[in-house]
């Protein structure tokens, strides 16, 4: 058989002196093998080689190494390979190397001689941690040989050997009731303990009673009490009294019927405390019945404390939610102050907690609302200003979060005797800040910062969305103050002007019918005026700048249709578009008729041109007139008027309805005539 190890890899100067031990692994799994050789061999404790097939007698001599490692997953049979090198001279660890053994392969394998297993995964994984235990088997050798050596057996040289044996493997000798090969009952369960000794999770071993037998030291380590002191109690200790009914029951049914259990178990620690762990328990049988029973345990008290953790941060997100809802709902800043405290109140659970906001001059922080147990710390809140040192003042200002771990350290705190000893001051915006406190110093985490600046961000939407209300609210309460002058004004018009206007013009009928007088001519001119005035000035106030529902409309088709109700004299329109646009059609007539007039009456033109912007977006009406003084915003205001008899309104309707859309209106210079471009127009499908 070729040999498949060297075993001078182990001997003079091959092996350096950091090198302690050297181990052989039994494995025809050749990539995990060398994964795991590769793992091991990182520290430089231990110096692997690995064996691909079982030594027989011409195979190597595997008594050369320190220890020795057999996968369970081979294809030998890894039991006959334990029980050859188990039986062989010098006296050296044999760990088994398996994925989750049952009890029965635990007994076999134990029986037939190993000392430990050790999961295949920790091997490649976590080899610091199996690192660590092969050393410690090998270092327990090495003690038991330097024992040996000293004794010097007198007699009974097999006995004395199985006495070291049992002493490499972790037996209490004060515990064996029989050394007798056969008796494999009390073996087994002997054996078994350096298995649950040297494991890295705890474990307990019950008797018949489940009471504590045996533990290890990772089980000390997270029941907190060492051995000596839980040996003999009832697993009824243990467990939390919530869990005892689910647990009795369970316990029965394994002793009963066999088997295993896994359950999440709630127990209670030395200090008193109540943690929780997931535990895995399963007895051990021969052909006599139950010999044992083993729990396999893990502490997930800070795991279940993190989901507790993230349930609760999910549970406050739900109620910040539903307080948001509210929240956006509130009219006032106070109204909203008195939310927020209830939510830092109740969904974050901070006892002292307040809102300052800014004042309308923006130089002082108010205290607009109070949580009780703060109302009850302090009498009267203070206000914070820029004249005084203060830490929320400085928050506020430089929009920063504050945590104050001990407010005795802060120089320029408010108060220098403020039974507050922490505090996490947040801003909102520029509508002020939330100030949360305690009477213990250290009570906030970055943790609460974090939570409590993203609430801080939906209160300051909040106020703001109040701003803009208020700002809307005052609009309205103008507007609304502006339309009813309007329809007063209107109703003046319409009503207390026009009819003595019809019986004047009434009765100046009958005067020119009865004379023929140079005064008849000028006052038909002003009746005439004061009818136009008041036709202007109605629509002026009914229409105001607002426009109804817009349409595409033909540009050329709304101009001649306008053209038909406007006094011509005479004048000619060209329309030089086929565009269509977005707009109010009879806002948009309006428009038409009342540049219309203007180019005819006042500009005593000739030609009006209708026509498209070169540069594109609008539209212009031009005409041949005399035009009108330099171009100015002057002439849009109302009561305005180039002329004498003006009414000055015609333009300024202009602007009103071109506003109302949204567009632009200029009256830009002109070789001749009046030129006025509209632009800011949305075009239709067929503009130019």
């Amino acid at each position: 058989m070729e040999r498949r190890i060297n075993t001078a890899r182990f001997k003079g100067s091959v092996v350096s002196p950091p090198l302690r031990s050297s181990l052989l692994l039994y494995s025809t799994a050749s990539d995990w093998a060398q994964t795991v050789s590769d793992a091991l061999e990182t520290d430089g404790r231990v110096r692997v080689a690995v064996e691909t097939e079982p030594v027989g007698e011409h195979g190597t001599d595997d008594t050369a190494v320190d220890g020795v490692l057999i996968d369970s997953e081979s294809t030998f049979d890894w039991l006959d390979v334990l029980k050859r090198v188990s039986e062989q001279p010098p006296n050296r660890p044999v760990v088994v190397c398996a994925d989750a053994p049952s009890a029965s392969a635990v007994r076999t394998a134990i029986a037939a001689g190993a000392t430990e297993f050790i999961e295949r995964d920790h091997l490649a994984t976590q080899h610091a941690v199996a690192t660590h235990r092969l050393t410690r088997l090998l270092e327990e050798r090495e003690a038991s040989d330097d024992r040996a050596s000293r004794e010097k057996p007198t007699r009974g040289g097999d006995d004395e050997a199985k006495s070291t044996d049992r002493e490499i493997r972790g037996v209490d000798s004060d515990r064996d009731h029989n050394d007798n090969d056969d008796n494999g009952r009390n073996n087994d369960r002997d054996d078994l303990s350096t298995f649950i000794q040297q494991s890295p999770i705890g474990f307990i071993e019950w008797d018949r009673s489940f009471r504590i037998v045996r533990v290890n030291r990772a089980a000390e380590s997270i029941l907190g009490e060492p051995e000596s002191a839980l040996r003999g109690r009832s697993w009824r200790e243990l467990v939390s009294d919530a869990d005892h009914e689910t647990i009795e029951t369970k316990f029965e049914a394994l002793w009963q019927t066999g088997g295993e259990q896994r359950e999440t178990i709630r127990f209670n620690t030395s200090e008193g405390d109540e943690g929780f762990c997931r535990c895995h328990t399963r007895v051990i049988t021969d052909e006599g019945g139950v010999v044992a029973a083993f729990s396999k345990f893990e502490d997930i008290t800070k795991q279940r404390e993190t989901e507790h953790q993230l349930a609760q941060y999910a549970s406050t997100l739900t109620q910040l939610q539903r307080t948001a809802e509210t929240l956006l709902a509130a009219e006032t800043p106070a109204e909203a102050a008195d939310i927020v405290v209830d939510s830092l109140t109740e969904v974050f659970e901070f006892d002292l907690a307040g809102v300052w906001l800014i004042t309308d001059e923006g130089n002082t922080l108010e205290p607009v609302a109070m949580s009780e147990p703060s109302d009850e710390l302090i009498a009267e809140p203070p206000t914070y200003t820029p004249d005084e040192p203060s830490l929320s003042w400085t928050a506020y200002t430089e929009q920063s979060t504050r945590l104050v771990d001990d407010m005795r350290a802060e120089t320029d705190r408010h108060n220098p005797d403020t039974p507050i000893r922490s505090e996490l001051i947040v801003p909102l915006g520029r509508y002020g800040v939330l100030n949360i406190g305690a009477k213990q110093p250290h009570a906030f985490s970055r943790q609460d910062a974090h939570r409590l600046e993203s609430w801080a961000k939906t209160v300051t939407a909040a106020l703001a969305r109040i701003e803009q209300l208020a700002t809307l609210k005052q609009r309205e309460g103008e507007l609304e103050r502006e339309r009813n002058r309007l329809d007063a004004f209107t109703s003046t018009v319409t009503h207390d002007l026009r009819n003595p206007l019809t019986v004047a013009a009434g009765r100046l009928d009958l005067l020119a019918a009865d004379c023929d007088s140079e005064h008849i001519g000028p006052i038909e001119r002003s009746l005439t005026r004061m009818e136009r005035l008041i036709d202007e000035l109605t629509e002026l106030a009914r229409e105001g700048n607002t426009v109804g529902e817009t349409e595409r409309v033909d540009i050329a088709s709304m101009a001649r249709e306008s053209w038909e109700m406007t006094e011509t004299r005479g004048a000619t329109l060209r329309c030089e578009t086929d565009a269509t646009i977005e707009a109010d059609r009879t806002r948009l007539a309006a428009l038409f008729e009342n540049l219309f007039h203007n180019a005819v009456d006042h500009g005593e033109a000739d030609t009006i041109t209708v026509g498209m912007l070169a540069a594109g977006g609008g539209f212009f009406i031009a005409d041949d007139g005399v035009g009108l003084p330099e171009p100015s915003e002057q002439i849009f205001e109302r009561g305005y008027s180039t002329r004498p008899g003006g009414t000055g309104y015609g333009l300024s309707i202009v602007r009103e309805i071109v506003e109302a859309h949204g567009w632009e209106i200029e009256l830009v210079e002109s070789d001749v005539g009046a030129r006025f471009e509209i632009r800011g127009v949305a075009f239709g499908t067929n503009a130019e």
